[in-house]
């Protein structure tokens, strides 16, 4: 079986207290993921601006750009690391 996901591939950035993370995120980048590690052979068919292809990289799955003007940037911020 072949999975198919279409969707952003969002830019996390997360701030714990004094440490912040810029990872990857969005929908397309955690199922198809997820799909990869339970053996689905997965293609994700991912938006982003040319800032975050270097975000890519994490993804598990077969990946095909879709050109977009900028990228989805998310902030989840925490003030402790026990939150």
């Amino acid at each position: 079986m072949k999975v198919a996901l279409i969707g952003p591939i969002c830019q996390d950035l997360n701030i714990i207290g004094d440490r912040t993370f810029s990872l990857p995120g969005g929908v397309a980048y955690y199922a198809g993921n997820a799909l990869v590690d339970l053996g689905v052979n997965t293609l994700v068919l991912g938006s982003c601006g040319e800032d975050a292809k270097k975000l890519l990289g994490f993804l598990k799955a077969e990946v095909i750009t879709l050109p977009a003007a900028g990228t989805i940037k998310f902030i989840n911020e925490y003030p402790r690391g026990d939150d």
